[in-house]
């Protein structure tokens, strides 16, 4: 028979939820992290083809220009915040997703009504930033890809 350690004070009931709530959250975050690794590698293979491209490709130029000030804001927006000297960042939509965790795992027992609620925040703001992320790739990205292609270039690699 095994039983709880009398001197801990949750029960087994609500130390499978604090468990359950650090477990959802982990993957919450590891969306985030593979969305915004997914912009990093994007971002590396648009200045790879840009850096290709013969001088006469101005429209290719353009539109990767363009979709590199579109990573670019989506990086400072979810983030990194603005480049700026000081404290500039404000509120970061990843802020929100980090949030929760220490908080469940500072929590005697199952996560509170106020935990709860940065919970539900941090999976709208992991659903704002995977949501922008996947519009960029399937769209932005897949069309200059596909111009890559049509003009005889290697498209941008792997990924979407």
């Amino acid at each position: 028979v095994v039983r709880p350690d009398p001197r801990d004070p949750i029960t087994a009931s609500e130390h499978a939820a604090k468990v359950a709530a650090l477990v959802e959250m982990q993957s919450v975050a590891e969306a985030v992290t593979a969305a915004r690794e997914e912009l990093e590698s994007t971002a590396e293979r648009i200045e790879m083809v840009l850096s290709t491209l013969d001088d006469d490709d101005a429209e290719l130029r353009d539109a990767g220009e363009s979709l590199r000030f579109s990573i670019r804001d989506l990086m400072e927006r979810h983030f990194t915040g603005p480049e700026c000297q000081g404290n500039c960042r404000g509120l970061l939509t990843s802020s929100l997703v980090q949030a929760p965790m220490g908080r469940i795992a500072g929590e005697t027992g199952a996560p509170s009504d106020n935990t709860r609620v940065m919970m539900r925040q941090a999976r709208e703001a992991a659903n704002v930033i995977t949501g922008d992320v996947t519009r960029l790739m399937d769209g932005a990205v897949a069309r200059y890809r596909d111009a890559l292609r049509t003009a005889g270039y290697s498209p941008l690699g792997g990924g979407r």
